[in-house]
């Protein structure tokens, strides 16, 4: 975990108390993306995360 990844996390995880949230991404499986790091940190942070998948 870099400091960027935190500082990121930490908005995100504010926005997500305010808002829903939809993060996207080209990569159809989120196992080969950059959205598995960020959906693991939020799921030990107690946020529910659903993926949209084909």
């Amino acid at each position: 975990n870099t400091k960027t990844f935190k500082q990121g996390l930490k908005t995100l995880l504010k926005l997500i108390s305010e808002k829903r949230v939809c993060l996207l991404c080209l990569e159809v499986s989120p196992r080969g993306c950059h959205r598995r790091f960020i959906s693991r940190a939020l799921q030990r942070e107690g946020v529910k995360v659903s993926h949209i998948l084909r």
